[in-house]
């Protein structure tokens, strides 16, 4: 919500119509208005939702590692300890 990337493709867009003859004046202003718009309104809309935090009542996500990070590192440890068998290519 807080990427405003749809504004400058709409610039250029009815820049473009302008320049061929597809998109008259007008057209052009009202388009380039409602982008604006759009773009103000999800912008306050994104904003307001980042300033919300967390819901009352909900405890905030943990910082401390899960049980599966421990386990995932005894694997990884296990996997480095197997001896590795290389093959010799014979011609």
């Amino acid at each position: 919500m807080l990427q405003s990337i749809s504004f400058p493709f709409i610039v250029t867009a009815t820049m473009i119509g302008q320049q061929i003859g597809a998109v008259s004046k007008p057209t052009a202003a009202g388009l380039i208005a409602a982008g604006l718009l759009s773009v103000i309104v999800f912008l306050l809309t994104g904003l307001s939702l980042l300033r919300r935090g967390v819901p009352a009542g909900t405890k905030p996500a943990s910082t401390k590692p899960s049980p599966a990070a421990a386990i995932l590192s005894a694997a990884h440890r296990a996997l480095c300890r197997t001896p590795q068998t290389t093959v010799e290519a014979t011609a």
